[in-house]
Order: structure tokens, then sequence, then C-alpha cells
């Protein structure tokens, strides 16, 4: 009977294991350039991110870092190229921001960095409507 029993047990221990591995968080790192307004020209500037899904938490995190401040907006898109969720920081020192991706069926995406220019008016630093696509990061939920 033991004998019987130790394959069907292992086999239950098995795909126990495959489903925790299957429900971990899944990380893509990268680099890509961007424009910011240092006055009085234009500085080119190196922006590395990370951006993390967590399957078990349906949500995505994406954190940028560079030397200089910059503003990003950040669009996830479907497969048919419709923005579904779009962000834009507050201020400059937000880097990092959690997006919930419970909604999403299972399939292939895209997130997408935009350089977000900003002017100045009265020292208060504001943030305009004209966006550029920077860097594409494709996932899969």
């Amino acid at each position: 009977m033991k004998r019987k029993l130790f394959p069907f047990l292992m086999l239950v221990l098995l795909l126990g294991i495959n489903k925790t591995f299957a429900q971990q968080a899944k990380t893509v790192t990268g680099t890509f350039k961007a424009q910011v307004a240092k006055c009085p020209a234009v500085k080119l500037i190196d922006v590395n991110y990370t951006m993390t899904i967590s399957p078990a938490k349906d949500n995505l995190t994406i954190e940028t870092k560079s030397a200089d401040e910059a503003l990003f907006s950040f669009d996830v898109l479907g497969a048919d190229n419709k923005v579904i969720v779009h962000w834009t920081p507050d201020a400059k020192t937000a880097n990092s921001h959690s997006f919930d991706i419970s909604a999403l069926t299972s399939g292939s995406y895209h997130l997408i960095v935009n350089n977000t220019r900003s002017s100045s008016s009265k020292g208060e630093s504001k943030i305009s409507n004209s966006q550029s696509k920077l860097h594409d990061i494709p996932f899969t939920k």
C-alpha cells in the first residue's frame, strides 16, 4: 500500500510546487534614453527602470531612476493598441507607481513610457498634454 501511495503523494507535491512558482513575481529591468530640458539647452539622460508583475497580487509596478529629475507618464496598452490604464505623476519626484491589473484578462500587453514635457509658470512646474513615446515594455499577464 505504501508503494502505491508514495507516487501519488509525490505528484501532489510537484503540482503544488508548480502552482507556487507560477504565482511568483516577474521582474524586467532595462535602460532607455530621455531628453530633459535643462536651461538653456536640452540634455539626453539615461533612465533605468524596473517593472515587476505580481500575478498573486494582480499588480504591475514600474520604478524609474535617473541622475536628473524627469517627468514620465505611463500607459498600459492592450493587444488592440488602445490605452487601458494611464498614469501621470503629480511631481518629478514620483518615480514609482503600481497599476491594478486584476481586471485584465490573460494575454499580451505593453507598458508605454512617455516623456511628459512640463512648462514653468511663476516658479511652478505644470504638466502639459505634450507627450512623446520613449520606451515600450511588453509583458504578459
